[in-house]
């Protein structure tokens, strides 16, 4: 390739990366202002500070905005700076439909009930809730599991699974979009609603079990991908399995929960854990070490730059000097000496 050729891609680079950052914070902008009217337009439907913000009798109104923000951002830092990896771009869709949710919810109410008329397209914003959680649940149940945190599956041999969720979140979206579309409008909020009973049947006995299937598969991918990672790909696999573990536990606990957002919201929330905690993780536990266990910091320092020295001396006689130098300096032995088996005639005429 010659010089201009490698200028050329460079800028070509360049430019993607930085109009995929734009797209990116784009996106974020719109869920933060999603999250954002959902809580005023509850303010407008006569909802107070506290139940928003502090329901104990189930989960908050506040709780969709949250992870509407949460991921959203999380999302762009991962798409602005690692553009060829979905992971942060099914952040950003996650982001997204929850955002269209929770905000098209308080819509709808404010345009249907408490205040008639006084805005548009209220029935279509109730309709719009009835299937967006399918395709935000099926995003983080399935692929995010399934694709984290390298945005492939472990093989070929798991693209079954992202078929079988691509499948029951599609056939629940067309059925919902096409079942509640007569039905837009008040009766959607009150549960006066009257669709078809085969249509549930569908979703309730085909779709969801299958999405449920596939999100299973999913999850056993992770354990399948931590037993073959190695380095900071596996401690990112154990960081998002433990928090997983810990959100489920609180959910059951606190009874903090709501069906229609549950699953998704626990797998999208404790990957926004890993992706957030991993690197602060890191940046603690470093200057702990150097703060209270500096013997342990200076020791891992001195063995990674003997492991450099190590590639580079030809010289057995220096490399001896150098392994009594880091013996005495990572363990603090009273004496150290290095024996060295002689090596016979034989073995050297071999």
């Amino acid at each position: 390739m010659t010089e201009g050729a490698r200028k050329q891609d460079r800028v070509v680079g360049g430019r993607s990366t930085q109009g995929a950052t734009v797209l990116a914070w784009s996106l974020c902008v719109v869920c933060v202002a999603l999250a954002a009217a959902s809580v005023i337009l509850a303010l407008l439907n006569g909802r107070t500070p506290g139940e928003i913000f502090l329901a104990w009798d189930g989960p908050s109104l506040a709780v969709l905005p949250i992870w509407t923000v949460s991921f959203s951002v999380v999302g762009a830092l991962i798409a602005s700076h690692r553009p060829e990896n979905p992971i942060g771009w099914i952040f950003l869709a996650e982001g997204l439909c929850y955002g269209l949710l929770a905000a098209g919810d308080q819509y709808a109410t404010y345009a249907l009930l408490t205040n008639p008329g006084a805005l548009p397209l209220g029935a279509e914003a109730s309709w719009l809730g009835q299937w967006i959680w399918a395709l935000g649940l099926g995003l983080s149940l399935v692929f995010l599991p399934l694709l984290f945190p390298d945005g492939h599956p472990p093989s070929h041999r798991w693209r079954p699974v992202a078929w079988l969720g691509g499948l029951s979140i599609g056939l629940t979206v067309v059925l919902y979009t096409i079942v509640y579309w007569p039905e837009r409008g008040p009766a959607l909020l009150t549960g006066d609603e009257n669709p078809s009973h085969v249509v549930h049947v569908l979703v309730d006995i085909i779709a969801v079990p299958m999405l449920f299937v596939a999100g299973l598969g999913a999850v056993i991918s992770l354990f399948v991908r931590v037993r073959q990672a190695r380095g900071d790909e596996r401690q990112q696999i154990k960081w998002f399995v433990s928090a997983a573990a810990l959100t489920l536990v609180w959910i059951t606990v606190f009874g903090q929960y709501s069906p229609r957002v549950l699953p998704g919201a626990i797998v999208a929330s404790t990957l926004a854990i890993a992706a957030l905690f991993n690197p602060l993780r890191r940046r603690i536990q470093g200057f702990v070490d150097r703060r209270f266990y500096r013997q342990k910091y200076d020791a891992r320092q001195t063995l990674e730059a003997f492991s450099i020295k190590l590639r580079e001396e030809t010289d057995l006689d220096g490399l001896s000097v150098e392994l009594l130098a880091v013996a005495r300096d990572t363990m603090r032995p009273e004496h150290a000496s290095l024996w060295l088996r002689p090596t016979s005639d034989r073995e050297t005429d071999e």
